[in-house]
């Protein structure tokens, strides 16, 4: 604080911390992801599709993975209740 510099992090500060804007602004990283493979995760990011609220909008995005139609409905499923588009 002496220096001017400002610490963001996971938990702090404690009220303006990373975790509350991530939730108050709904701006989840598709590592977030329970039906994701780590290998399907790089893949998307390789491909720079960083936020979940990217596959709600494109979710042609996961055509590439070679998902069934199941799995797919189930990513979609987890997004909108992350991003409460639902």
């Amino acid at each position: 604080e002496c220096a001017g510099i400002s610490l963001l992090s996971w938990d702090y500060p404690k009220h303006d911390s990373l975790h509350k804007k991530i939730e108050e602004h709904k701006v989840y990283p598709i590592t977030v992801l329970t039906y994701l493979s780590s290998n399907q995760k790089q893949t998307l990011l390789q491909d720079g599709v960083i936020l979940c609220a990217e596959i709600a909008k494109k979710p042609q995005v996961l055509q590439k993975l070679g998902l069934s139609s199941q799995k797919t409905k189930a990513i979609l499923d987890e997004i909108a209740l992350l991003i409460g588009s639902k």
